[in-house]
């Protein structure tokens, strides 16, 4: 199966944007009715929209060529050879120039599973457990001690995916399908099968393995077939005709006659990339057989709120106009009343404030407008509707040790959440210590109802489980109680503490540096940003959450470490802003190869860079929200 896979990456491979002529018209009233997961890309119009962009114009800044060409080439080499390696794999030769598609692309996937069973030998080393009940894929079994061949039955589930992908190659097709048929060729050398069979007088070709896998994910077999210029190819033959009657006008159900999938698609709006996915019937297919088993996973899912979920979708609209560089939108639907996670998730809808210890220079700002005392209730609900301990019977005794003195112990949600009023603000700001935190420090917020009674009792928390009294300091009237192990001094350590009428949590250098901001330097305040004003109004006036980057201070010192070949780190790259992220791989994919200290000094490059804000709000069926990239104001 492997080679059948190897195949299908091959031909998949192909299917990246390019220049476009052709049209793929409405897919999703192609696809199959009882597919999961849809994805449609309009790749003429993402190219062109790309083009318009200010990252498209960076790339082809003067200052940037030498970089680039660097990039280029580093690109090109790994391409080149990639592909001399899947040539080499099967024996042949591949054109120089790959033969893209020209029009739209789709694809839809069904995710089920199934049961297979394996046997292994039973002889086990003395050192292993003798439980019944342990896997023994991971032994070491010796042939002279297997007691003449005796083995032991397993069974368990693995995923199935079904996948039918659809591609217009315009005037491309004739020069893939010489491409195609000389890699098929070369698989059938290798002993891959085929057969073929005709379907509404298109010819479908089956591809199957020589020696089928069970363990398999995507099954074991590819189709495929033309009609005029597109590709029709998947793992299911009866999707791959199923696509092939739809083009022919056959009365069978679609996916794009759904009235949920046709709902959720006209919500998301405009969009070059879009993406909708059935969570009820997903969670469904891959709940079925443990719901069948045991009935406490039914019970799980409906604790969780999982079975009201309906629909998730994404719209992706590249540069619909010149300041909007990209907007991105989010629906998530469910059905009847929002329950479980949703229902906790689902923040206030607020005002949307700058708090007061926002100032400049930052990165990034976070507010969340929950409650946190409801937010500890609607958990609570929910560990009691999935049957296990309540959560505060749990807090209560974690904190049973803040009980002295004959004063009952400090309540987790009276004393401390309820004390704290939202919403929750993170900060990203930049690092005081830039040797500990080179990417930035983050400092937490959140306002308290009663201060001196939230002071009170993160103290006796403290003291019942801190390391003594030099682990906690006084600052301009507010106590630091130090979390951790590490002493004040410490690069690492990190604090919480009251001040004015809020808690803050961070590393120690950065609390300091946010308590004293709080003094009010109102010339410093991110109201009085122009880049801040100007992403303002591309949010509500009114969100649940809502997100706002600076693209320049976030990039400035990333783009300083990657042109003095300082950054080179992988580590916690998921925590990290898109931009550190997709920094962080380039340096890991191509840093022995790319010349970074060739980049230009930022700030020739600053001005293609402006915000990017996203904002979420509760809705009647669910959640929605938006992000958006913006180029800078027309006076940066």
């Amino acid at each position: 199966m492997q080679r059948i896979m190897l195949i299908l990456s091959a031909v998949c491979s192909l299917m990246l944007s390019a220049p476009a002529t052709a049209e793929l018209a409405d897919p999703a009233a192609l696809m199959p009715a009882d597919a999961t997961i849809f994805v449609a890309a309009d790749l003429p119009v993402l190219k062109d929209r790309a083009r318009r962009t200010l990252l498209w114009q960076l790339t082809e800044d003067p200052a940037m060529q030498a970089f680039m060409t660097s990039a280029r080439e580093t690109v090109q080499r790994k391409m080149r050879e990639g592909r001399d390696e899947f040539a080499e794999e099967l024996s042949i030769e591949l054109p120089e120039e790959i033969p893209w598609p020209l029009g739209g692309a789709a694809a839809a996937m069904r995710v089920t599973t199934k049961e297979v069973t394996v046997e292994y030998p039973v002889y086990r080393p003395h050192e292993y457990s003798e439980s019944p009940d342990e896997f023994a894929s991971d032994l070491q079994f010796d042939e002279e001690d297997d007691d003449a061949g005796e083995t032991r039955t397993y069974t368990y589930s693995v995923p199935v995916f079904d996948v039918v992908l659809v591609v217009d190659f315009g005037a491309n097709v004739k020069d893939f399908q010489t491409l195609e048929q000389r890699v098929i060729d070369a698989a059938l050398d290798q002993g891959l099968q085929r057969r073929r069979e005709s379907y509404r007088d298109s010819d479908i070709t089956i591809l199957t393995p020589e020696d089928p896998d069970e363990d398999e994910p995507f099954g074991q077999l590819a189709a495929y077939a033309y009609r005029d210029t597109v590709l029709v190819i998947g793992n299911n033959v009866d999707w791959v005709r199923h696509v092939l009657g739809r083009m022919d006008g056959a009365a069978a159900p679609s996916l794009g006659e759904k009235e949920a999938f046709r709902a959720m698609v006209r919500s998301l709006g405009a969009g070059q990339i879009v993406a909708c996915a059935d969570l009820q019937r997903l969670i469904a297919d891959l709940s079925e057989k443990a719901r069948a088993e045991d009935p406490e996973v039914a019970r799980y899912i409906r604790g969780l709120g999982a079975d009201g979920l309906r629909y998730v979708g994404l719209a992706v609209d590249v540069a619909p106009d010149p300041v909007v560089q990209c907007r991105q939108t989010y629906r998530l639907t469910v059905e009847g009343p929002k329950r479980g996670l949703v229902k906790m998730l689902t923040p206030h809808a607020r005002p949307i404030r700058v708090p007061a210890f926002t100032t400049r220079p930052m990165k990034s700002v976070t507010m969340i407008h929950y409650e946190p005392g409801e937010l500890f209730d609607q958990a609570n609900t929910i560990f009691s509707a999935l049957g296990d301990m309540p959560l505060g019977m749990l807090a209560q005794q974690a904190l049973a040790e803040t009980g002295t003195e004959g004063r009952p112990p400090v309540s987790l949600r009276n004393d401390v959440l309820g004390q704290m009023t939202g919403p929750p603000v993170y900060r990203l700001g930049d690092a005081v210590d830039p040797e500990r935190s080179p990417m930035g420090d983050v400092v937490f917020s959140v306002a308290a109802r009663d201060a001196v009674a939230l002071n009170e009792a993160i103290g006796r928390i403290h003291a019942a489980y801190a390391m003594g009294a030099d682990s906690r300091r006084e600052l301009m009237g507010s106590t630091l109680y130090l979390l951790g192990y590490e002493d004040f001094e410490s690069p690492e350590a990190s604090a919480v503490t009251i001040a004015g009428n809020a808690l803050l949590s961070g590393p120690v250098a950065a609390l300091e540096a946010a308590i004293m901001s709080l003094r009010g330097d109102e010339g410093r305040s991110l109201e009085n940003d122009p880049l801040f004003r100007h992403a303002r109004r591309h949010l509500p006036a009114e969100a649940g959450a809502w997100i706002y980057t600076d693209w320049r201070e976030s990039l400035n010192g990333l783009w300083d470490a990657l042109r003095s070949g300082a950054y080179d780190d992988m580590d916690d790259v998921y925590l990290r802003p898109a931009g550190e992220i997709v920094a962080a791989l380039a340096v890991e994919l191509l840093g022995e190869d790319v010349a970074f200290d060739r980049l230009p000094p930022f700030e020739r490059v600053e001005k293609y860079f402006g915000a990017q804000t996203f904002h979420l709000v509760g809705t009647g069926e669910g959640l929605a929200a938006e992000g958006v990239i913006l180029a800078p104001p027309a006076e940066q």
